[in-house]
C-alpha cells in the first residue's frame, strides 16, 4: 500500500500531493518537510509540500462545492459510504498498522488497536444514518402540522493530536459525514 501511494501521488521531485476537488494535485510552494520513522530518523517516510492560506482556501471552497450535493444524500446512502470506508480499512489493516508504527513509533500491538477501534467508530457512526429522526411537534392548530428534520449543516474542520493520527480525526469526521 505505502509504494504504491509514493508511486501514484508524488511529484516528479518525489513530493506527496494533496487531494482537492476530487484530484491530487501539486502544492505550490518550495517548503517542504520530511515524516520521517521516529525509531531510525535516518528513514524518510514521506516528504510533503508545507501547504498554505491559498491551499487550505482551495480545500475549504472544494469541500462547500462537495458538500450541496452530498447533503442531497439520503442518510443512509451517506451510511453505506463511511461502511464501506471501514470494510476497505479492515481489508487492508495490516498495512495501516504497519504504517502507522513506522510513523507514530507505537508498538505494532498499539497501532493493529488503532485501527480496529477505528473501524469500530466507522461502524458505529454509519449505523447513525439510518436513525437520524426528527421530531413530531404538537400544534395548537389542528390543521397545521410541525416537524423537525436533521440536516448535514456544511464543511468542518477537524484538527486533533498526533498520537492517535487515525482514531481521533475519525470521532469527528465520521459523524459529520452521516
Amino acid at each position: 500500500m505505502e509504494l504504491a501511494y509514493r508511486e501514484k501521488h508524488t511529484s516528479a521531485e518525489g513530493v506527496c500531493q494533496n487531494f482537492i476537488g476530487g484530484e491530487w494535485i501539486d502544492i505550490d510552494t518550495e517548503e517542504i518537510f520530511e515524516d520521517t520513522n521516529p525509531a531510525d530518523m535516518r528513514q524518510v517516510l514521506a516528504t510533503f509540500p508545507k501547504a498554505g492560506t491559498k491551499t487550505a482556501r482551495q480545500a475549504i471552497d472544494a469541500a462547500s462545492q462537495a458538500q450541496q450535493g452530498w447533503a442531497e444524500i439520503s442518510s443512509p446512502d451517506r451510511a453505506k459510504v463511511i461502511f464501506k470506508a471501514a470494510e476497505i480499512l479492515e481489508s487492508e489493516k495490516e498495512d495501516f498498522a504497519r504504517l502507522l508504527t513506522m510513523e507514530e513509533g507505537k508498538t505494532l500491538s498499539e497501532s493493529r488497536g488503532e485501527v480496529n477501534r477505528t473501524i469500530s467508530v466507522f461502524r458505529f457512526f454509519s449505523g447513525s444514518g439510518y436513525r437520524l429522526y426528527g421530531q413530531a411537534i404538537p400544534s395548537e392548530d389542528p390543521k397545521v402540522s410541525i416537524y423537525t428534520m436533521r440536516e448535514p449543516l456544511g464543511v468542518i474542520s477537524v484538527i486533533t493530536p498526533w498520537n492517535f493520527p487515525i482514531l481521533l480525526p475519525s470521532w469527528k469526521i465520521a459523524p459529520a459525514l452521516v
